[in-house]
């Protein structure tokens, strides 16, 4: 891909049309951050074919909700995090399988809706889910 960085003219104009482009990598880089780590939503396999859903609450972001549109449909998550407590609520796409990490000490402190505990790691409990709509409970 080739660009400019000279796009725009000091008096505000722009430079030709051609190579003109605003949508420099850094921006795209700081977009995917976001996804995986605020909301939660990254690949498990290559197509999405499997999600991980792994929301990293902490500071003082206490809430998010995003969609991310994959090649299956739409993978959505929101969640909550308030007073101890942590409430995810999640979507997954037809034929796809989600991987999804709920930060608790204990899988016993975890309340969900058609999750199989799958494990403890890196002080999460984390389940497997099918297709549809998912809440979790802490």
């Amino acid at each position: 891909m080739w660009e400019r960085w000279d796009s725009i003219q000091p008096d505000g104009g722009f430079q030709t049309p051609e190579m003109n482009s605003f949508n420099h990598y850094a921006y795209g880089s700081v977009g995917e951050w976001m996804y995986a780590n605020i909301a939660g939503i990254a690949p498990g396999r290559a197509g999405y074919r499997q999600v991980v859903i792994r929301p990293r609450p902490g500071g003082e972001v206490t809430s998010a909700r995003a969609t991310f549109a994959s090649l299956h449909g739409p993978v959505s998550t929101r969640w909550q995090q308030r007073s101890g407590g942590f409430v995810l609520t999640c979507s997954v796409p037809p034929n796809t399988t989600a991987e999804v990490w709920i930060p608790a000490d204990h899988p016993d402190r975890v309340q969900h809706t058609h999750g199989t505990f799958v494990r403890a790691e890196d002080g999460c409990a984390v389940f497997e889910v099918g297709s549809g709509s998912h809440r979790f409970t802490v």
